[in-house]
């Protein structure tokens, strides 16, 4: 059993409802030391990550030509907790990010946001090999941008989805799949930019199989957003996946994604847009863990996004992102 603060923040938290809804009052010498066994036994980690990204690109209509963006995240606290006996997990982070876009000429668009995240998710045992459950996800964004021409704008964005999963393990045959389907929505607003609403739905399947030291799988996505101002956006990717652990807690891994998006925007006169992007991204990545507790991680994304002709947008696309994760496992 962990009693760590963590542990104990989260019964000072859940206390009551669970006691009411849980715990028969009859026995009150009981009721506490029940409900602390319960809900302190968690498992879960806490962490920090970092991420920076750096992409250079053209944007057609600009004459001076090419741009450079640099995007940077810190996340301050990145965390899973696992609630054994109530079947209840999830995860939470609060993450800055900065976006710095310069152009030719010297001047640039410079972004602030804070972004929080929480899942919850309720687990069903159906078997001892297969699992299923509900959850829901909060993305809040909280932020501005500032302009080539000095202008403030404020931004915020929501997003809310409920999703459900299907996981299966074959012990003896060391494979499995997990799969997942959620829907939600997404609220924007940018100010004098003006606000949007977004429907979106997406689906995923991801086979994987332990061959010794090797662990493979391929991850298929799909995904479909609708917003109300005649925007239709579609990604669908797979992305196979190699990993080889080694030593004491060691793992390199390697993932390449083959991706297809496609943007449809309909004008008021009947016309509609259509533009195609084809992405390639190779992640390469080294894990270890350090002592009992402690698991830290690098990771580098090369990502080249080529657009096809009709886009006006901007041109192709390369991308260089190296991120690094710490965490604390209890």
């Amino acid at each position: 059993m962990n009693k760590s603060l963590l542990s104990v923040l989260i019964v000072n938290a859940l206390a009551a409802g669970y006691a009411h809804a849980e715990v028969a009052p009859s026995d009150t010498s009981n009721t506490f030391d029940q409900l602390v066994n319960v809900v302190t036994n968690v498992n879960g980690h806490v962490g920090v990550a970092y991420e920076i990204k750096e992409t250079e690109y053209t944007w057609l209509d600009d004459p001076k030509g090419n741009f450079k963006e640099k995007h940077k995240e810190n996340s301050y606290i990145d965390g899973f907790y696992n609630f054994n006996d109530l079947n209840v997990f999830g995860n939470y982070k609060i993450t800055e990010i900065t976006t710095l876009q310069s152009k030719a000429n010297g001047k640039y668009q410079k972004s602030e946001t804070t972004k929080y995240e929480i899942t919850t998710n309720y687990r069903y045992v159906l078997s001892e090999s297969l699992n299923t459950g509900l959850g829901y996800s909060l993305q809040y964004e909280d932020g501005y941008t500032l302009t080539p021409d000095n202008d403030k704008v404020n931004t915020t964005e929501a997003q809310h989805e409920f999703g459900t999963w299907l996981g299966y393990w074959n012990n003896e045959g060391q494979w499995g799949f997990y799969s997942d389907v959620a829907v939600g929505w997404k609220n924007s607003d940018k100010s004098q930019w003006g606000e949007s609403d977004t429907d979106l739905f997406h689906v995923s399947f991801k086979p994987f199989m332990n061959l010794g030291k090797f662990f493979v799988a391929a991850e298929l996505y799909y995904e479909d957003q609708q917003t109300e101002s005649n925007k239709d956006f579609t990604e669908r990717y797979i992305e196979p996946e190699l990993a080889y652990s080694f030593g004491e807690g060691k793992r390199v891994f390697v993932k390449h994604r083959f991706s297809e998006k496609e943007t449809k925007i309909s004008h008021n006169n009947g016309k509609t847009d259509t533009y195609f992007e084809n992405i390639n991204k190779t992640t390469l990545g080294y894990q270890q863990t350090v002592g009992d507790n402690w698991w830290v991680s690098a990771e580098v994304e090369l990502t080249r996004e080529k657009h096809e002709a009709n886009d006006v947008r901007t041109a192709d696309k390369d991308s260089d992102n190296f991120k690094l994760f710490a965490q604390y496992r209890f």
